[in-house]
């Protein structure tokens, strides 16, 4: 059997984003194929981000590790290393030098403790890899490659570039960078990703390998149901980060376009993030208060609900690195518009694009579909036909197989 230590940073059921779906698929698809499993990750204490009161992480560290590992299956360990980071909450608006190296200082200092307290955590832990997500797990990764002496695989689901674009963080740049550049391999959730990370950080090709996600559970192909509420109008929906990756305020802009012409749609910008009161701000300045719906932050149940009313998902996102919540909404039944800077784009040669910034473009292919059943029809045949050749059971074997690749006596 495989033994994977693996880091991540969030696992249901404290989820903020797409990983924590991707991760629970991915060990769930794993394990079914004999893999063992030990998942580290930091769990929040007493608040949220860098900026919550909590005890002191090297004091919970020393903890027995008994008191840490919660067993999820007889192939599947958690061990919740309690911490402070919250990644999605590190990304402010920083006006000055002055307060992103304050924010970095504080960030380096949690981050170190965070693979302090992991390496306390992990010994006597029995494992062949180490197989870590994204760049707040690259320390401790790092660390636990240097004392072990072990193959180390990245899964990169996003970047500092996808996050920031030009205005990157530095410190969480050059920790991706050297992350990069010490890994035996890298995954990638799309070839969108491969590109960025030779584009941006110089990763030699032959070291990344193109994984595709799978088609997460407990979505399916639903009508509207009775107890739910009638409209009159379309329904036009965005869900995900209200941040600057995902490109709400072009969502906006095109949901203003249509407007002028069309009485009979209603938007919904469900999710939260460092944008949201600015995007509220801007509904109301462009008149559309009326016809914006900002739920906020909604519960995997309350998403199910959301694909049930919604006649349409739009993804205008400025750099996606694959498209989870597309994925989602497609196993619902509902179309999408997706920008053309997005992984999933890859797999769905059919699906509407725009380039994220063609507002004008974005708002006339949405008026183009919701006002076509024959191309809606068409849309969901080809999505289910597509959603059935995707599979976690098809992404565990490639990553077993680069496993294996890494550990040929196994």
């Amino acid at each position: 059997m495989i033994k994977i230590l693996m880091f991540g940073w969030e696992y249901p059921p404290n989820i903020t984003g797409g990983l924590g779906t991707t991760c629970y698929e991915l060990t769930k698809a794993l394990t079914g194929k004999g893999v063992g499993i030990n998942f580290v990750m930091p769990q929040s204490i007493e608040g949220n981000g860098l900026h919550a009161s909590g005890q002191s992480i090297i004091k919970i560290a020393q903890k027995s590790k008994e008191n840490l590992l919660h067993t999820l299956s007889d192939l599947h360990h958690l061990l919740s290393i309690p911490s402070k980071l919250s990644p999605y909450a590190l990304q402010p608006d920083l006006s000055t030098v002055e307060q992103e190296q304050a924010l970095n200082n504080q960030l380096q200092s949690e981050l170190d403790h965070f693979t302090t307290s992991s390496s306390s955590a992990i010994k006597g832990l029995d494992y062949d890899l180490i197989h870590a997500h994204d760049w707040p797990t690259y320390g401790a990764a790092l660390q636990a490659q240097k004392v072990s002496h072990k193959p180390l695989i990245l899964h990169v689901h996003s970047t500092e570039a996808d996050r920031r674009g030009n205005h990157m963080n530095r410190l969480i740049f050059e920790l991706e960078k050297a992350g990069f550049t010490m890994a035996d391999n890298i995954i990638t959730v799309s070839n969108y990703t491969k590109n960025t990370l030779i584009d941006h950080y110089q990763v030699d090709p032959e070291k990344i390998e193109v994984i595709y996600h799978g088609v997460p559970s407990g979505f399916d192909n639903s009508e509207r149901t009775a107890n739910l509420p009638e409209f009159n109008e379309k329904i036009i929906t965005f869900c995900g980060r209200i941040t600057w990756q995902k490109g709400p305020s072009y969502f906006v802009n095109a949901a203003f376009k249509l407007a002028e012409e069309n009485d009979q749609i209603r938007f919904i910008m469900a999710g939260d993030g460092d944008l949201r009161e600015e995007m509220i701000e801007l509904t109301a300045d462009l008149g559309l208060s009326r016809r914006f719906h900002f739920p906020g932050f909604l519960t995997r149940e309350e998403v199910k609900r959301l694909w049930q009313i919604s006649d349409l998902l739009v993804m205008p996102s400025v750099s996606e690195p694959f498209g989870l919540t597309a994925l989602e909404a497609m196993a619902a039944g509902v179309p999408v518009i997706i920008s053309r800077q997005s992984g999933i784009s890859e797999l769905f040669p059919h699906i509407l694009k725009a380039d994220y910034w063609e507002t004008h473009t974005l708002a006339t292919l949405i008026h183009q579909l919701i006002n076509d059943p024959q191309m809606i029809a068409q849309q969901k045949e080809k999505n289910q036909t597509q959603l059935a050749r995707l599979s976690w059971t098809t992404s565990a074997e490639q990553i077993i197989k680069l496993y294996h690749s890494l550990k040929p006596r196994l």
